[in-house]
């Protein structure tokens, strides 16, 4: 399925015109769902001139954040209780809706049960875009979205920002391919109005895969153990057996080279990475993140801030809001990579006329240029 998902979709409707078409001297800037509001600090590095219109989260801490970080003109805390009148026309939407309802942690009950929020916050969005009609529409999610019992939701998705005059594309992104050290794999669709449109979108292309290694701290001999183990037990054999694995398969060190190991999964899904973090999940962030097998620990807030995208961790201010390393840690998990959506959003303000010149994600990190 993740195939079929990397192909876009060519939708014909008919221009709405409502809304100016004109390069704007400030773009209007709004998410859903916010989170951290990933796609906030992505308009900030790109150097966007925008305005931050509102976020919402159902999340205190999220908020805290929100305020520190972002200061939108306006902070909801349930979008689904929002009325109407209180809504604000932006050039640019943004939601990332929960996936627990079609995840495992979730059972996969499904959009349509009454039990969870995501159909609900799914289908408040898209009347969010019927009546307000951002010139760009971006949502992130999980791909099991594309799952062939899930299909039916997800061509309504579609089939609604058609008829609510948008061009459609969608596919699933890896962001190990821009620039984050992790294989984490999201569905982001990208909905540009019709008569905004100015030139085809493109999906950012392939970077050269940053190493985990660029994202940990300096080495601190003072608490870096190369090699040592987790104090339990089951933990520590995880440990143990990814290590095994790799220094066998494919002769690495992992004293030397970083193996980031997850710890806290069962044997039979065991699941490391090589140089590079595999999905960090909400559960993952909130343990603390992967063991590291070079520094003989779990990896420390900045460390997890970097390996999902947050290259300059201290821009997130989670000190200052108080916030637990394990409140910050399941935000994470929750969060998409700025890169990410940072590539995406630049393509998609340059095919929708929003900007005059594509906007270009800055290559640099800690260790460099990549």
């Amino acid at each position: 399925m993740v195939k079929s998902a990397s192909r876009a979709l060519d939708v014909r409707a008919k221009p709405v015109a409502n809304k100016s078409c004109r390069v704007p001297m400030v773009i209007r800037f709004g998410s859903d769902c916010s989170g951290l509001d990933s796609a906030a600090f992505a308009m900030r590095t790109l150097n966007a001139r925008y305005v931050n219109t509102f976020a919402s989260d159902v999340l205190p801490e999220a908020r805290k954040i929100l305020e520190l970080a972002h200061n939108p003109e306006k902070i909801w805390d349930d979008m689904l209780t929002r009325e109407v009148a209180d809504e604000a026309y932006v050039d640019i939407y943004v939601w990332t809706p929960p996936c627990q309802d079609v995840s495992k942690a979730g059972k996969e009950r499904g959009l349509s049960c009454a039990k969870n929020q995501s159909g609900k916050l799914i289908a408040r969005s898209l009347a969010f875009i019927n009546r307000q009609k951002p010139r760009v529409a971006l949502m992130e999610f999980v791909p099991r979205l594309l799952a062939a019992k899930r299909r039916p939701h997800f061509a309504g998705m579609l089939k609604a920002l058609k008829s609510l005059g948008y061009n459609v594309n969608f596919k699933v992104l890896n962001a190990k391919d821009l620039l984050v050290a992790q294989q984490r794999e999201r569905l982001f669709i990208v909905a540009i109005r019709v008569d905004s449109q100015r030139y085809p979108f493109r999906w950012p292309p392939k970077l050269p895969e940053l190493k985990g290694s660029v994202c940990l701290d300096k080495f601190n001999s003072k608490t870096d153990v190369p090699g040592r183990l987790p104090q339990s037990k089951e933990s520590k054999q995880r440990v143990k057996t990814a290590m095994s694995k790799v220094f066998q398969s494919i002769g690495i060190n992992p004293c030397e080279v970083p193996v980031f190991i997850d710890c806290d999964c069962s044997a039979k899904f065991l699941t490391y990475g090589v140089d590079e973090a595999r999905t960090i999940t909400r559960a993952r962030g909130g343990t603390g993140g992967p063991w590291v097998s070079s520094r003989g620990r779990r990896t420390s807030t900045n460390e997890l801030l970097r390996l999902m995208g947050f290259d300059k961790p201290a821009e997130v201010p989670w000190v200052a809001a108080k916030l637990s390393q394990r409140q910050i840690g399941q935000l994470l998990g929750n969060s998409v990579c700025p890169p990410v959506i940072g590539m995406v959003l630049a393509e998609a303000m340059y095919a929708a006329g929003l900007t005059t010149t594509k906007l270009v994600w800055p290559v640099v990190w800690p260790g460099g240029e990549v």
